[in-house]
């Protein structure tokens, strides 16, 4: 399944719309502008509330977003640097799942989504020459839909904000 995850036209860069590339909508987020920590939210076509994330400052060490999803599960994201001086590599653990973001910076940010045993479940590739942070994605497991745009749209927002931070 292809997909294209761009930014609101009238965004604060986190606020996204997530639609397919005939540009049906499927997926949008918004911010609360002045909510300390930033709270989004992850919504559906319709606009119904699927998870509510609430980010830790991004200069904080470990990047840390908590996730609450409509259906009650609760899941922290946490990202590491594989180098701490670098940004060029990280990754982003899923709380207790097993599932990881791995990122890719060089002319453009690329990433993926594996699941526990290693397998692509999302692959994400920045589209240059578009607006902002645009992305197309390829969804591998459509069974998983709607967690996997939602660690997309985490995974981007941490790539574009990444800047190391030292480990003491």
């Amino acid at each position: 399944m292809k997909l294209i995850l761009r930014p609101k036209p009238t965004s604060v860069y986190s606020e996204v719309e997530v639609a397919t590339p005939e540009g049906a909508l499927l997926y949008s987020s918004d911010t609360e502008p002045l909510s300390a920590p930033r709270k989004s939210y992850f919504k559906d076509a319709n606009d119904e509330i699927l998870a509510t994330i609430t980010t830790v400052r991004m200069d904080d060490k470990n990047r840390a977003h908590h996730v609450v999803t409509s259906d009650g599960r609760v899941f922290d994201l946490v990202r590491k640097f594989r180098n701490p001086a670098s940004t060029t590599e990280s990754y982003i653990k899923v709380g207790s799942t097993g599932w990881q973001a791995i990122t890719r910076r060089a002319w453009t940010s690329r990433f993926e989504i594996r699941s526990s045993s290693g397998d692509v479940l999302l692959q994400a590739r920045q589209v240059a020459g578009e607006r902002g942070d645009t992305y197309e994605l390829d969804v591998k497991d459509e069974a998983h839909v709607d967690g996997l745009v939602l660690l997309a749209l985490i995974t981007r927002y941490v790539m574009h904000k990444d800047v190391p931070v030292s480990e003491g």
